[in-house]
């Protein structure tokens, strides 16, 4: 019988649940096979573990004892308000980085890309006209 086989009944072999015939044969394969031999003795380990942890036994108070441990211990700050606080930080501090950077990437991309080489006398002329406009109005408020 080769370990793959056997594998899965080692379980019902440890828990004494399968046939006479199963049971002799995964003995049979354990006298030959030393991995397999290790790996049920760690099973075998691991069940005896756990029994002796489901049946643990506490004082009457034990749970008490806690509580009021509990009860003395220093109060820390609400951490609700923490993070709402530090939500709202970071939320304006993201979209003053995106702001920020998107105006920093737009002013390289006008100045600099290719299309703009094409036609950047037209551009600056664009903005003279603009500061033009701004300057005359700025200047008639002045004179009125």
């Amino acid at each position: 019988m080769q370990c793959k086989e056997i594998h899965n009944d080692y379980i019902g072999y440890l828990d004494g649940t399968l046939d006479a015939e199963t049971n002799s044969m995964i003995e049979e394969h354990l006298l030959s096979c030393n991995h397999c031999r290790d790996f049920v003795e760690r099973l075998k380990s691991l069940q005896v573990t756990i029994e002796r942890e489901k049946n643990i036994q506490t004082s009457e108070t034990f749970f008490e004892n806690i509580q009021d441990k509990l009860e003395h211990l220093p109060k820390s700050p609400d951490v609700k308000t923490y993070s709402l606080a530090f939500r709202i930080a970071a939320s304006v501090a993201l979209i003053m980085f995106g702001t920020w950077m998107g105006l920093w990437i737009g002013k390289g991309f006008h100045m600099n890309s290719s299309l703009s080489n094409d036609y950047k006398d037209e551009i600056y002329y664009l903005y003279d006209i603009q500061q033009g406009i701004v300057e005359n109005n700025m200047l008639s408020d002045l004179t009125e």
